[in-house]
């Protein structure tokens, strides 16, 4: 589930099958589909790890979801995690398995009020906001509930537009600067 490059070559506006089956780059640009999530975050415990790098201090910022799960598909892939804290060097120093460098800066919680969220595509509008498709507004798929503070599957674009919603963002700590690179990591508990 990664959204790494500064420039677009991934259309991330895709339908419900495409999600559920995943799509792009497996090396740079990609993502892994609902149904091996739900498989994966099933099968055992899993953490999620949210990486924002972006162009305002160059700087990673890091956060963690605790036992992060997706449910099947007669849920549409509803999506829960127990708890929401920031990941720092501390953090990853204290684990012997965990071999990327982290940055002692947290990154803000963008998904706050989306625990428990279906998923949602401009083809299957899932959200909890009645009067719009978040998915279809955003031009790309996620666990919107009435819509979101995030949108790390919206395409990439430079400048960034900071009055648009269809661009990907993480809105906490980075507003409406451009955020070009968000990376999800699945983890076993």
């Amino acid at each position: 589930m990664r959204n790494s490059e500064w420039w677009p070559s991934v259309n991330r506006n895709e339908n419900w099958n495409t999600y559920k089956d995943g799509f792009g780059e497996p090396e740079a640009n990609h993502w892994l589909g609902l149904d091996k999530i739900h498989y994966i975050t099933t099968s055992r415990p899993h953490h999620l790890f949210v990486q924002v790098f972006n162009n305002i201090d160059w700087k990673e910022r890091w956060r963690k979801y605790e036992n992060f799960k997706v449910e099947d598909e007669s849920t549409n892939y509803r999506m829960t995690y127990s708890g929401s804290f920031p990941w720092t060097q501390s953090e990853a120093s204290a684990d012997p398995y965990w071999i990327k460098a982290i940055l002692s800066t947290p990154l803000g919680d963008s998904m706050i009020g989306l625990n428990g969220s279906a998923f949602s595509t401009f083809d299957r509008d899932n959200d909890l906001d009645a009067g719009r498709n978040c998915a279809q507004e955003y031009q790309g798929g996620w666990w919107y509930n009435a819509c979101a503070d995030c949108n790390p599957n919206g395409p990439l674009k430079n400048p960034r537009n900071p009055s648009a919603l269809d661009e990907a963002f993480w809105k906490y700590d980075f507003m409406n600067n451009y955020t070009p690179h968000i990376e999800m990591i699945l983890r076993a508990a």
